[in-house]
């Protein structure tokens, strides 16, 4: 019996601003990938 599964939401690292104050309000966080809606891009950025 196959059980219908949704896969997990896909993760990403963003950089968030908490506010002002230069270096120390700079956060990286998990956050869940977005969805792109009509009318919208998805724009992956890498480092190498």
């Amino acid at each position: 019996e196959k059980k219908d599964e949704t896969p997990p939401p896909k993760e990403m690292r963003a950089v968030v601003l908490t506010g002002f104050g230069g270096l120390k309000t700079v956060k990286i966080l998990k956050k869940p990938e977005p969805t792109v809606g009509e009318g919208e891009v998805l724009i992956r950025v890498k480092a190498w």
